[in-house]
């Protein structure tokens, strides 16, 4: 099985877990994942350099940055409310709230703080700096993405993920959020080496014309003997099996 030489298939979420190593793993084997990228704060990360050593998928294997889930590296970010519940982990309310747009100058201090520790853990493990992507896009919140980009030019990463962009028609009439999506690319792109394109599986099938390379984000899980690509929808899951992907040669 081989995927198209213009798409990427990048596998979200190494390190998360055992479960999910073991899923990117086998989804490796299967060929049907190109890249993946890992969260250096979560507590499968060790597991996820050695499964990717062991199995020779090391230098295909990017920075997946967190400020949403899991304990932060650094004691700066532990104390920072904006980003952490009382008990120094995070939580969602950054991804729910203005900051997504606007930090105030402690809060943009902590988080380029934790961001480079992130960045320094996967580096000094044995990963290259290939391409660097986020957990729930955070290096496309505008509060966020010229410190992310940043630290990645200083550690010399090649590629970053854009924004989706793999939009249906009715999204296409949002203007403001289309503007949006278009200035944060166009910044990524002074710098970093990009897909024409990124979206789910679901925007792929849906929207894809066949024209420039594209990135398709998944996010692998097994579920009743069956690797599938859980995605989410509104707060919805919706379960894809790899197997009935459309994209392989």
């Amino acid at each position: 099985m081989k995927i198209n030489n213009k798409i990427i298939v990048n596998a979200d979420d190494f390190g998360y877990s055992l479960s999910i190593n073991e899923a990117i793993r086998l989804c490796f084997s299967a060929g049907y994942i190109s890249k993946t990228t890992v969260m250096a704060n979560m507590p499968a990360f060790e597991d996820a350099f050695n499964i990717a050593k062991a199995n020779n998928f090391l230098l295909n294997v990017g920075l997946h940055l967190n400020l949403f889930e899991g304990t932060p590296l650094t004691e700066q970010m532990k104390n920072n409310t904006s980003f952490c519940d009382k008990n120094g982990i995070f939580h969602t309310g950054f991804h729910h709230s203005y900051k997504r747009l606007y930090l105030s100058k402690k809060d943009r201090v902590c988080a380029g703080i934790e961001i480079e520790a992130q960045i320094l853990k996967y580096l000094q493990i044995g990963f290259l700096p290939n391409h660097i992507d986020s957990h729930h896009h955070i290096h496309t919140n505008l509060a966020l993405v010229f410190t992310i980009i940043d630290l990645a030019k200083k550690y010399n990463f090649k590629s970053m993920r854009t924004i989706r962009n793999l939009l249906s028609s009715n999204e296409r009439f949002m203007h403001a959020k289309l503007l949006y999506k278009k200035v944060i690319n166009r910044f990524i792109r002074r710098s970093f080496v990009t897909t024409d394109w990124m979206g789910s599986y679901p925007d792929f099938s849906n929207n894809y014309q066949g024209k420039g390379t594209v990135e398709i984000m998944v996010h692998p899980i097994i579920k009743h003997e069956e690797l599938i690509d859980e995605e989410y929808n509104a707060g919805v899951a919706y379960d894809y099996k790899f197997s009935d992907f459309k994209i392989y040669n």
